[in-house]
């Protein structure tokens, strides 16, 4: 069996592992057939930094061992090379993995590694920021910026669903305009996504794909509160899509959104910037390894 030689990123805030966690990973990787050069990131940026590292010593491949800001990280260092990306999921947020049908489990996540099909898939950028999953304007860009990283920590995915409910007490929804495919709509909240997945257990861009040169927006109008609780409730089924007020169209050209400059924009679950920004895409900007049933679904290998 051929031996590959990778790099893998891990972020040790990530979902609490202990060291020797990650040490069993490396080894199960190693079983599997891909030996790891372990890099540990120590801070906001450094995924990224160390990810363009790895690209210019050519190694086969790079893992991503984290959750999805991690993912973002290593992606935004990664971006237009043609080495594939694995992971291994172990943050708060995985909804990556849940996109792709990666196991949660670390080694079972390893076998996929090895055993995987290599995907060329579109990527999105805000401004300069890529991301892979969804660009998010309003709301759940303070939801981001406020969220406490012990709260984080302690509870996981639910203390998104905490610092959302404290949100809709306090949050005002403020309008913009965004641009889509040459036409200007105001929105009090848009999802601009590049998978199907959202978190949470939320479909807000239900027929996104991955592999699709196209980046799909939902957009909510209300200025109303209850409405945007109507929305969320339904999104957990994507009959959101059904409500007056939700706008929902798929894009091939850039996206531009201007309003309040204290309007946020979230990529992947990490604040990206505010007002005014362009979003865009990028076809076959990243390579990743998918378990084959995905591959096969999607029909889109690398040329």
């Amino acid at each position: 069996m051929k031996v590959l030689h990778g790099v893998l990123i891990y972020n040790p805030r990530s979902g609490g592992w202990r060291s020797q966690r990650i040490g069993q990973v490396c080894n199960h990787l190693l079983e599997c057939g891909v030996k790891t050069d372990l890099r540990i990131t120590s801070g906001p940026g450094d995924a990224t930094r160390l990810a363009r590292q790895a690209v210019r010593e050519g190694c086969e491949l790079i893992i991503a061992c984290g959750g999805d800001g991690t993912v973002n990280e290593v992606v935004c260092g990664l971006a237009g090379s043609p080495i594939p990306l694995g992971l291994i999921p172990c943050g708060t947020g995985n909804v990556l993995a849940l996109e792709l049908g990666i196991p949660r489990d670390p080694l079972r996540a390893a076998e996929v590694i090895r055993r995987g099909t290599p995907l060329d898939v579109t990527l999105g950028k805000a401004g300069e920021r890529c991301f892979l999953l969804m660009a998010g304007i309003g709301v759940d860009g303070s939801i981001v910026q406020h969220l406490s990283p012990s709260l984080k920590r302690r509870f996981g995915i639910a203390s998104f669903w905490m610092e959302g409910l404290r949100h809709l007490l306090t949050y005002r929804l403020k309008p913009f305009e965004i641009s889509v495919n040459g036409n200007s709509y105001t929105a009090t909240f848009a999802v601009i996504g590049n998978a199907h997945c959202y978190g949470g257990g939320l479909l807000i861009t239900p027929q996104a794909s991955l592999t699709e040169e196209a980046l799909d927006v939902c957009l909510i109008e209300s200025r109303s509160k209850l409405d945007f609780v109507k929305y969320l409730i339904a999104s957990f089924r994507g009959a959101h899509l059904r409500y007056p007020g939700v706008r929902y169209m798929k894009a091939k050209k850039a996206i531009r959104a201007t309003g309040d400059e204290d309007l946020l924009v979230q990529v992947d679950g990490e604040v990206a910037g505010r007002l005014p920004m362009e979003f865009t895409l990028v076809p076959r900007g990243l390579r990743l390894l998918v378990p084959a049933q995905f591959a096969s679904e999607k029909g889109r290998s690398p040329s």
